[in-house]
């Protein structure tokens, strides 16, 4: 993993990983509502290391990471998500123009879920989308311009109540039917929110109380399909030759 600077009019920090793999393609992966700790680093370093490719990972929060559930809804009711996007967008050519990734994908977790799927909607130069229980505020998605594949995972047990429990994981998939957009939703009975975050990629920093919720929604079986159905559809979408 190497720390990168993707823009010097204002400086966005990026951690690179992969930087040697040799794959056509790359992943930008976007945080949770936690920041850049060790939970999202570790994901990223997975998914680099399962498909040997690169994968970027944008810090949205500036350096801002959260220990405590109100520490994290503060710095996210902060958050500019015009200016989220533009970073995104710039590490997204990043990808392509630097590291010379013929292919780029988007996926997110919770919060960088919601932005993943605006990203679907308003970055250019993305392939497809993969979104883990995150739902945009419908006035900052439309998701009518979605024009490229997107895979959705939620878990059933879900109890972000008006964000991403299954009501409105269901109603997002009307909506996405609706504005024709070529979509998969997968929903998983005995998982919660977060669930692909792993026991042992807890970040040490979390305040137990978080540890704890985040270990009530997981499950190791929805984990693991989720995973290989993400890769399965990375390689769906991606040119390997």
């Amino acid at each position: 993993m190497s720390r990168v600077t993707l823009k010097k009019e204002v400086e966005v920090t990026a951690y690179l990983f992969g930087e040697n793999h040799k794959a056509s393609y790359g992943i930008v992966v976007l945080h949770e509502i936690w920041g850049v700790n060790y939970t999202i680093r570790a994901l990223a370093q997975e998914l680099s290391d399962f498909l040997n490719c690169k994968v970027l990972l944008p810090d949205l929060f500036a350096g801002k990471v959260a220990k405590h559930i109100s520490e994290a809804t503060r710095i996210r009711s902060l958050l500019d998500w015009s200016q989220v996007l533009s970073d995104i967008g710039i590490a997204v050519r990043f990808l392509r123009d630097r590291q010379h990734c013929r292919n780029v994908a988007v996926v997110g977790y919770s919060l960088g879920g919601a932005l993943a799927l605006t990203a679907a909607a308003a970055v250019n130069g993305l392939d497809c989308c993969v979104c883990f229980y995150g739902i945009p505020p419908r006035q900052l998605c439309d998701v009518r311009k979605i024009s490229i594949p997107v895979q959705l995972h939620f878990g059933e047990k879900d109890q972000a109540k008006g964000f991403t429990d299954l009501e409105e994981a269901m109603r997002l998939e009307e909506e996405l039917k609706l504005a024709g957009v070529n979509h998969e939703l997968f929903v998983y009975p005995r998982a919660g929110h977060g669930f692909m975050s792993r026991p042992d990629q807890y970040d040490i920093e979390l305040a137990d109380s978080v540890k704890q919720r985040i270990l009530e929604q997981y499950d190791p079986e929805s984990r693991h399909l989720a995973f290989q159905r993400m890769i399965s559809f990375f390689m769906r979408h991606f040119d390997t030759v």
